[in-house]
């Protein structure tokens, strides 16, 4: 079982477990978030990533949460296209099997995905949560 917290000056929080599904139409495959976000505040973001079976951190990505619940999608036509809102981070090797993330992020809702949403993706897990400004 993983969990998730956010640790700041003066907080400490559980960040709620959520996961994904996709939507298919004949032009893009568009993935949603289910779940009730943890809501606080605070921006600067320290995620700690910790693998126990292979000595990499893979597969672990941060999307922004559109306002229906959309984190993008992948459009199939004219050619194959990823359209996600991934939020890029700077990443730090503590040890072999452990990393961490630092991002600073705008009010909003995101997701941390623990798997990886490709073309093949179906439903996924990960952890949802609204910075509030």
């Amino acid at each position: 079982m993983v969990d998730f917290f956010f640790v700041g000056e003066s907080t400490y929080l559980e960040i709620n477990k959520a996961e994904y599904y996709f939507e298919s139409s004949s032009k893009e495959r568009r993935f949603y978030v289910k779940g009730t976000p943890t809501v606080f505040k605070g921006q600067a973001l320290r995620i700690i990533d910790f693998q126990v079976d292979s000595p990499l951190v893979i597969g672990k990505t941060l999307y922004q949460v559109d306002s229906k619940d959309s984190v993008g999608s992948i459009v199939f036509y004219p050619s194959q296209k990823y359209a996600l809102n991934k939020e890029e981070d700077s990443y730090s090797k503590i040890a072999d099997n452990i990393g961490m993330r630092k991002v600073t992020l705008s009010p909003g809702r995101y997701f941390y995905c623990t798997g990886e949403i490709t073309i093949r993706s179906k439903v996924g897990n990960g952890f949802f949560f609204e910075i509030s400004s």
